[in-house]
């Protein structure tokens, strides 16, 4: 993937935007949201191009709408993920192949292409659980952060309450600083919701490969089942913390007083994400550890 960007980024500054746009529309996935992104630059350009052919542009002019164009197209180099990037490439002499950086892709791809191996796939299950714990790690400090941001606006709030304030200005003050405690914890939830969603379909069919596979020892593919484990209880404890919140949340007299519903089923849409990413995780390791209990010795 790093290196199609490379190649593509190449190409913008060699201004060979014909070509470039060519490239993006074989190599992105045409169900990604950038590959609506995608179309609607290439659309501007073309409308451009019209224009330009028409005469109605100055030079000066010109340049400008070119120049907004690399910037889009810049933006949207940077902001492509490995899902964005096409699984094959196609070419017209030899018909569908895999792209030469092919252990970039997903794990299925290289099963249905017969380029996964028990290799690959041990180090695949060890990499991703260590992402996993690192992600997870990150996700409790935003939360203990976000906690501890809120609590202090929270008192605030509070105390403008128990006064009986009628300020509106300061009370809706108060309300948006509340509110913006939780931003970038919800957006932390829902990046980590996703990724463990990812992992999990992942963990599963590296496993269940392993588990086909009649010369991997039972007892390594339960040490790997047992390194996926080891989140679990951690996810349990985080997700245990964040449904007592969302009550006191609801409870709350002082939060029930002032309009603060949006912010309420905000974090309670943020937490049913997370609650289904960790229930399906931890459905998905409890069916491998049945696969493996069903191995022979």
């Amino acid at each position: 993937m790093k290196e199609q960007i490379k190649e593509l980024k190449s190409l913008l500054k060699k201004d060979s935007l014909k070509t470039l746009f060519e490239g993006l529309d074989n190599c992105l996935t045409k169900e990604s949201e950038k590959y609506d992104d995608f179309i609607l630059i290439l659309s501007s350009y073309r409308n451009l191009n019209k224009k330009i052919l028409d005469g109605l542009l100055e030079v000066s002019a010109e340049n400008v709408e070119l120049a907004k164009i690399r910037r889009r197209i810049m933006i949207l180099l940077n902001s492509l993920e490995p899902g964005d990037i096409s699984l094959i490439e196609i070419t017209t002499k030899t018909g569908i192949k895999l792209a030469d950086n092919y252990k970039d892709l997903p794990s299925k791809i290289l099963l249905a292409f017969g380029k996964l191996t028990s290799d690959y796939a041990f180090m695949k299950v060890k990499e991703n659980t260590e992402l996993m714990k690192n992600q997870l790690k990150k996700l409790i400090i935003e939360k203990e952060g976000k906690d501890k941001t809120a609590g202090k606006e929270y008192r605030k709030l509070e105390a403008l309450f128990r006064k009986g304030s009628k300020n509106k200005k300061l009370i809706n003050k108060q309300i948006k600083a509340f509110s913006a405690a939780f931003k970038p914890y919800n957006k932390e939830v829902i990046n980590f919701a996703k990724h463990l969603n990812i992992y999990s379909e992942d963990l599963s069919l590296l496993l269940l490969f392993l588990i086909s596979n009649y010369k991997i020892k039972k007892d390594d593919l339960t040490d790997l089942v047992s390194r996926a484990k080891k989140v679990i209880g951690k996810m349990s404890n985080l997700l245990e913390k964040i449904e007592s919140d969302s009550r006191n949340i609801k409870n709350d007299p002082t939060l029930n007083s002032y309009d603060l519903e949006k912010e309420k089923q905000d974090t309670y849409k943020t937490n049913s994400i997370l609650k289904v990413a960790i229930e399906n995780y931890v459905k998905e390791i409890r069916i491998l550890e049945e696969g493996i209990i069903a191995l022979k010795q």
